[in-house]
């Protein structure tokens, strides 16, 4: 669903097991979880060792992940509704204003 590499270097994969490709009328397909909310898995290589966490009950559309300091993580809703972006970070829903990147 979504990937990146961390500013320590580390590979983060958030996967969902439970997802089928949407198809889109331009590019390639999207994943789309078939349940709402959904669980996924984060898996992170950091330097080979591979580490997983489960992540429950996830109830947003997730384009973006990425870490923060002190262990924490960020997923970022891709699809907003009425100008709101979605983040959650462990648990905690922030609405930030769309198009506001210096908060998300």
């Amino acid at each position: 669903m979504a990937t990146t590499v961390d500013a320590w270097g580390r590979a983060l994969w958030l996967i969902c097991p439970d997802a089928e490709l949407e198809p889109r009328p331009y590019g390639s397909p999207y994943p789309r979880p078939r349940t709402d909310p959904y669980d996924a898995l984060l898996v992170i290589d950091d330097c080979g060792t591979i580490h997983e966490r489960t992540l429950h009950d996830v109830s947003m559309w997730v384009s973006a992940v990425d870490s923060l300091p002190n262990g924490r993580f960020i997923l970022v809703e891709g699809r907003a509704t009425r100008g709101e972006r979605n983040a959650r970070i462990y648990g905690r829903v922030l609405h930030i204003p769309f198009g506001d990147a210096s908060q998300a």
